[in-house]
């Protein structure tokens, strides 16, 4: 299959919540963890804020991409929550591909408030194309340490995936054929992407076809060749 990951990097995803480090941090070290195991694959990946920005085209390298999704980080680009934006840049990678052999994977923890097309629009194109997306809400019940620049912390409740953003992830994923998934912690997240990884694999027939040419009859010629120059040294 063809897999576009779309990681959300706005201000929100600072909470400190997924222990050991905050949700961007975290979902690099799952999302690396997932693409060693999709050798053969190709994979791109998509970061998101107030924009949307294509960090990775689609590729088979799987050590170029880890190196690119290992540079990701909070601030590169203006905040906000541009999901249907990124949707639509991970569309345009996989539009030309089959049908039905594409999937993105999209990580946020908030609901869409900026950016063009809507995350409804994106989905009904998703669906259209025979695109899946499996939509995770990364959030906790405890939000309330954002560390900022490594110094202070404060409190911010607006981080949470509240119900209504639940629900507009459901909704997301539901109209393009995908699963809907939330992550409490780092295991939580680890777990849905093996179990995601499963859901994402075409079994493929390869057929093969080989061409030869027959070199016998070349030995064949030269030994009656050899025979008939015997015979005639005999008589002669």
């Amino acid at each position: 299959p063809n897999i576009m990951l779309v990681l959300h990097i706005s201000s929100s995803m600072k909470a400190t919540d997924s222990q050991p480090a905050n949700r961007p941090e975290v979902a690099r070290m799952v999302l690396r963890d997932f693409i060693k195991r999709r050798n053969g694959d190709l994979i791109g990946m998509v970061i998101f804020a107030g924009r949307a920005f294509l960090q990775a085209p689609l590729t088979t390298d799987l050590d170029v991409l880890d190196r690119m999704v290992e540079s990701v980080d909070i601030g590169t680009l203006p905040d906000g929550t541009a999901i249907g934006t990124a949707l639509a840049l991970s569309l345009n990678q996989l539009k030309n591909l089959p049908r039905n052999a594409c999937t993105i994977v999209l990580i946020t923890d908030g609901a869409n408030n900026t950016g063009r097309p809507t995350p409804t629009e994106a989905a009904e194109a998703a669906k259209s194309l025979g695109i899946r997306i499996h939509a995770i809400g990364l959030s906790n019940g405890d939000t309330s340490q954002v560390a900022l620049n490594g110094v202070w912390s404060v409190r911010n409740l607006a981080s949470r995936l509240s119900g209504k953003d639940e629900a507009a992830l459901k909704d997301i994923a539901a109209r393009s054929g995908g699963q809907f998934y939330k992550a409490n912690d780092p295991a939580g997240l680890e777990g849905i992407l093996k179990e995601i990884d499963p859901l994402e694999r075409i079994e493929v027939t390869v057929s093969e076809t080989r061409q030869y040419h027959e070199l016998f009859p070349i030995l064949v010629g030269v030994g009656l060749s050899l025979l008939l120059l015997q015979m005639l040294l005999q008589a002669t």
